[in-house]
């Protein structure tokens, strides 16, 4: 881009040389071409509150400060008391004598007074730039009104200047701006008495479009990821601005992610992309019908392997029942050893197995073995391994069979405490302390034994299981405790108890 630095020259007819000219009783300018011009960016502007309390942009230039107007406001002649205005306007013509014509100017004579003036002015080209600085009054013909001109600027080409307003927008990140510049640049390019030149509507497009982009651009980069009517607005504007359809699309689909039930943007899924609800989801009809066809193979195979696991299920039981008797057998031949040591070892071996086995029958068959027998500690420890079983059903009978056993052997009860104190299911937990309170018996013959091991057991982290403990300790003490606290004092003050 050209820069139009500070009192620039624009020479429209160098051959002119003029002395001092004079414009009525204002400012005196030296000319060495035709026409005196500045950058518009680099004029000085203020805002100022007039006394109505509107507000007015007022322009320095030539030492003079000018109130900025928009063409429409002068060329319809509403106010002759207009004075000290400048605005902008395009070159249509010259009319001799002191006339020149504007493009859309249609009530107001644009009258330059000095022939010098005017006889430069008259050689600019069609569809010029021009800043005119001057007041308006009353035709010296007596005939409508005129603007004089005191002061004027040829300006840069609109494409340079629309490209210098642009680079300034965008630096400032003024979305607003950039759209209202943009709407500018369409309104004069759909005006037939714009004073384009042909070769122009091109680059003046481009230059909207530009303006337009940025502005949405930058609009997006500050919108919040979860503004669903935001991002809906935003792709609306992409349509009717650019006629962007895929960036309309693209801003849809994300409106829909944040929102999947936004009216507006559901309306646009359904009509315009033809799209339909799946979960949060919006996809194409192809798209749900491929996705209708994977649940219905993810369910059949779901159900096949289901389908599976119960045959294998069933071979792993039919075949461990058949292998059952063999493993009992010999579990049972391991146990008839005279040496004591052997013996011992042997009901460990016995314990672990039940412990490790998946077959549940096993277990609860061996548990049966298990509590017949006369051992004392060396049946609690194989019970104990018996009770780690991840068969709640074999843990079940273990804690029942511990329980029976510590009516003759404490360290049969010390064993279930320390299970109940592991336990992490209400079903084992729960028969654990049925047994106990059936160990109490309805005499209460071995109620201290079964409390003490209640009490022990109340160190559990699980609050289902110790909440089943607490109901066992109330069935056997009889007391209205309902927290793990009370019953340990209780306890301390109560070792006694029978």
């Amino acid at each position: 881009m050209r820069n139009f630095k500070k009192k620039a020259w624009f020479g429209l007819a160098a051959a002119f040389v003029f002395s001092p000219l004079s414009f009525g009783k204002h400012t005196t300018l030296s000319f060495s071409a035709v026409l005196f011009a500045e950058d518009i960016d680099e004029l000085q502007e203020q805002v100022i509150i007039l006394p109505n309390g509107n507000t007015a942009t007022v322009l320095k230039y030539a030492d003079r400060n000018w109130r900025k107007v928009d063409s429409t406001e002068i060329l319809t002649g509403n106010d002759v008391n207009d004075l000290e205005v400048c605005f902008e306007g395009k070159f249509f013509g010259a009319i001799k004598p002191d006339k020149l014509k504007l493009f859309g100017a249609t009530k107001v004579a644009i009258a330059v007074d000095e022939p010098e003036k005017f006889k430069i002015a008259s050689q600019l080209k069609l569809g010029d730039n021009l800043r005119l600085f001057g007041t308006l009054r009353y035709a010296k013909d007596g005939k409508g009104v005129e603007f004089s001109v005191i002061e004027m600027q040829k300006r840069p080409t609109d494409e340079l200047i629309y490209e210098g307003e642009i680079s300034r927008l965008e630096k400032k990140g003024d979305a607003d701006g950039l759209k209202h510049l943009g709407n500018k640049i369409k309104q004069q390019i759909a005006d037939p008495n714009a004073g384009i030149a042909f070769a122009l509507f091109d680059k003046l497009t481009i230059l909207m479009n530009k303006a337009y982009s940025l502005s949405l651009n930058i609009r997006e980069a500050k919108l919040k990821p979860d503004d669903a009517d935001g991002l809906f607005a935003l792709a609306e504007q992409w349509r009717d601005l650019l006629q962007r359809n895929n960036r309309f699309h693209e801003l849809v689909m994300k409106c829909l992610h944040v929102d999947p039930d936004h009216e507006k943007a559901v309306n646009i899924a359904q009509t315009e992309f033809d799209l339909v609800r799946r979960g949060k989801d919006w996809i194409t009809k192809e798209q749900n019908e491929i996705q209708d066809a994977d649940d219905k193979k993810a369910v059949a195979d779901k159900q096949r392997a289901v389908q599976d696991a119960q045959n294998q299920f069933l071979k792993n039981q039919l075949r461990m029942a058949a292998e059952r008797p063999a493993l009992l057998f010999k579990a049972q031949m391991s146990l008839r050893v005279a040496d004591p040591k052997a013996r011992e070892r042997a009901l460990m071996k016995f314990g672990d197995d039940i412990q490790k086995s998946t077959d549940p029958g096993f277990g609860e068959q061996g548990i049966d073995i298990l509590v017949n027998l006369s051992d004392k500690s060396a049946v609690s420890a194989a019970l104990e391994s018996a009770g780690k079983s991840q068969q709640s059903d074999v843990r079940k009978l273990a804690y029942e069979a511990l329980a029976w056993r510590g009516a003759q052997d404490d360290q049969a009860l010390t064993v279930l405490a320390a299970a109940l104190e592991t336990e992490k299911e209400q079903g084992p937990a729960k028969s654990g302390v049925d047994a106990l309170i059936a160990l109490g018996g309805p005499d209460g013959t071995n109620n201290r034994g079964a409390v003490r091991t209640l009490i022990a057991s109340l160190k559990t982290p699980n609050s289902t299981v110790q909440s089943e403990i607490i109901e066992g300790l109330k069935s056997l003490a009889r007391q209205p405790l309902s927290n793990k606290e009370d019953w340990e004092k209780w306890w301390n003050e109560n070792k006694t108890f029978k």
